[in-house]
């Protein structure tokens, strides 16, 4: 047999955060952002904008985005599985 090694991975808690330096300035990040997600109108105000996208916690402000949670509750309902890098890629390209 080859000397392979197998390797398994088990990610699930998320936590990206996004700089404004990567993002195009003519972009209003709270307005945008805001659109797309439920926002918890308790511990958001004018300088900052947070809520929920599924199971994941976003935080926009006007200088990051950060969002954090299990990536794999947010593709598949629940984190009982590990995602394969396959499905990690899913879950990232399902976030856009």
């Amino acid at each position: 047999m080859d000397n392979m090694i197998i390797i398994n991975v088990m990610i699930d808690t998320l936590n990206i955060s996004i700089d404004r330096s990567g993002i195009d300035e003519n972009i209003d990040l709270i307005g945008e952002i805001g659109a797309r997600i439920e926002i918890d109108p308790y511990n958001s105000n004018e300088l900052k904008v947070e809520g929920k996208l599924g199971n994941l916690k976003v935080v926009v402000t006007g200088m990051e985005i950060r969002i954090y949670g299990s990536i794999a509750k947010y593709l598949k309902g629940d984190n009982l599985e590990t995602l394969s890098l396959e499905e990690l890629k899913m879950a990232i390209e399902k976030l856009e």
